[in-house]
């Protein structure tokens, strides 16, 4: 799975945009590409940004990838959200000095095109409604999840404690607390010095009133990361 592949060929800041994502992603344990010029046949990408028509090297209206479900997009043109109608079919990037190749006033590419739900209802069954929150950080476990199984990686091991402990935060907000706590305790067995997910599981068993249980949790965060603010909310909790 590519996490993210970033053609580069425009302005130094907007380079130095593309090339700052790169590291940051790679940290996660993903698969990262940095590409100067077009690029054409790349599969199973989760994440991409470039330069589009800006860039002199890409001639095609789509960069023609395999993308996976619920992947994010992006060109660095400044005419690319101009509209929400898809163009003909013929249409590719055209020119400035020829308003004949313009599609909604400009020759320029479009990220919209053509528009897509990559969200779809599951097969045979009604979709439990859920925010758009949740659809993300599911989204964003299965990435991290599919990193760690091919490689240990601490900061995408902490990432996908943090994510989990969304997740957890989420559930617990919608009272849905055995779901809640199940997801907590999963992101503590994943990084168990991580604050943010011992925190989250100290306050769903609040919720829950299990108030030893959360006294327990809230110890362990003091004593793991003192310095952290979830542990200062933790001692605030505690009544220290």
């Amino acid at each position: 799975m590519k996490a993210s592949f970033l053609p580069w060929g425009g302005t130094s800041t907007g380079n130095g945009w593309l090339r700052n994502a790169a590291e940051r992603l790679k940290e996660t344990g993903l698969q990262v590409r940095l590409a100067q010029g077009a690029a054409t046949g790349e599969t199973d990408v989760i994440g991409y940004a470039g330069w589009g028509s800006n860039d002199p090297a890409e001639k095609r209206r789509a960069p023609g990838f395999h993308w996976l479900p619920g992947a994010i997009a992006s060109w660095f043109v400044s005419t690319s959200a101009r509209t929400f109608v898809r163009p003909p079919p013929e249409w590719t990037i055209g020119s400035w000095k020829d308003p004949a190749t313009f599609h909604a006033g400009s020759p320029q590419s479009l990220i919209g095109d053509p528009l897509v739900a990559p969200f779809g209802p599951p097969v045979g069954r009604r979709p439990e409604p859920t925010r758009g929150i949740l659809t993300f950080l599911k989204r964003r476990a299965n990435v991290l999840e599919t990193a760690l199984r091919r490689a240990s990686a601490p900061e995408a091991a902490r990432a996908l404690a943090r994510v989990y402990a969304e997740q957890a935060k989420e559930r617990a907000q919608e009272q849905h607390l055995d779901e809640a706590l199940a997801i907590a305790r999963r992101a503590v067995s994943v990084r168990p010095d991580e604050p943010a997910a011992l925190y989250v599981l100290g306050m769903i068993y609040l919720v829950r009133k299990e108030r030893a249980r959360a006294e327990e949790v809230f110890k362990m965060l003091i004593r793991t990361d003192p310095a952290s603010p979830y542990a200062r909310e933790a001692e605030r909790w505690l009544g220290h």
